[in-house]
């Protein structure tokens, strides 16, 4: 089940790709190779794959190749150099990507200066049917906004799975079923529930942030803020937002919308689930003001914390 959920979560990062990809059971073929570009690959069920990653450099150009595989991995991974300059003996090193909050272990690299016209052309083979690896090249960094905004939620936990710490949606459900257990069935309502599970999706990414943190500190003690603004802050401000000033609202559609939109570009949405909560929620209000059947706002909301 896990992997197809992760199959399924690749298919539709290579429909919006950006300076991340992720492929399954193939190589790829690097056509701006100074620009940076990580590739995710896993090798699915296939012991005899042989992955080909290839790059042509001109004269004078950066050449810069990394080969990384999750920190805790137990899978062995084989890079076999076909052509290009000498690797660099710099291995076992780890890299923290602190907006994505994740760390992997880098196993080769190339960094020279082209003297000629060349080419990079790397083999990578793993016995283990289920080996996942990353090859990074370039060093001119570039932004997608996408992967910030819409993107970040669907790249984030993609990167979890992964890397084997994908852990967000257990946290989701053991608080959303802890919360119907204490929730009194009689109360249970669409517009009292889904803004409650809109908060559970904020705090489990909260959890799930924290779990990241702790896993990444037994390889490196670096911390950066960018972490807390990506991850922490806005699903605290929307947890907030939801528990007390959304209560006492009048325009209750307005906190719901908004919240809703926000929250998909910044913060990850509750890994988009808290935004759907909000908009379900949005359009069941709305529905309810347009036929008359709301006539007690007090009474309509009453049990939402």
């Amino acid at each position: 089940m896990r992997q197809l959920l992760l199959v399924a979560l690749l298919l539709v990062l290579e429909l919006i790709n950006g300076e991340i990809l992720f492929r399954v059971n193939e190589g790829y073929d690097f056509e701006s190779p100074l620009i940076s570009h990580t590739v995710f690959s896993e090798f699915n069920k296939c012991t005899t794959c042989r992955h080909f990653y290839t790059a042509n450099f001109n004269v004078g150009d950066t050449v810069y190749v990394e080969v990384l595989v999750p920190a805790n991995a137990v899978d062995v991974v084989t890079v076999i150099k076909i052509i290009g300059p000498e690797e660099t003996i710099n291995f076992d090193t780890y890299d923290i990507d602190n907006v994505n909050l994740f760390v992997k272990k880098k196993i080769f690299e190339i960094d020279t200066v082209s003297q000629i016209n060349s080419s990079v052309i790397l083999q990578i083979t793993s016995k283990s049917p289920h080996a996942h690896y990353a090859v990074r090249i370039g060093k001119e960094e570039t932004i997608n906004v996408l992967d910030y905004t819409l993107r970040f939620a669907l790249l984030v936990q993609s990167l979890r799975m992964w890397s084997g710490t994908f852990v967000y949606l257990i946290f989701f459900l053991i608080l959303s079923i802890g919360y119907f257990l204490l929730w009194p069935l009689y109360r249970i309502k669409s517009y009292v529930i889904f803004p409650k599970l809109a908060i559970i999706g904020y705090i489990s990414w909260i959890i799930d942030s924290f779990f990241q943190y702790f896993f990444i500190i037994k390889y490196s003690s670096s911390f950066s803020i960018v972490s807390f603004l990506f991850h922490i802050f806005p699903n605290v401000v929307y947890s907030v937002l939801l528990s007390i000033l959304y209560e006492k609202s009048n325009n209750k559609e307005v906190w719901l919308l908004s919240i809703a939109g926000v929250s998909m570009l910044y913060g990850g949405g509750g890994f988009y689930i808290s935004t759907v909560c909000l908009l379900v929620s949005y359009v069941g209000l709305i529905t309810m003001k347009n036929s008359g059947d709301i006539k007690d706002n007090k009474k309509l909301f009453c049990g939402v914390v």
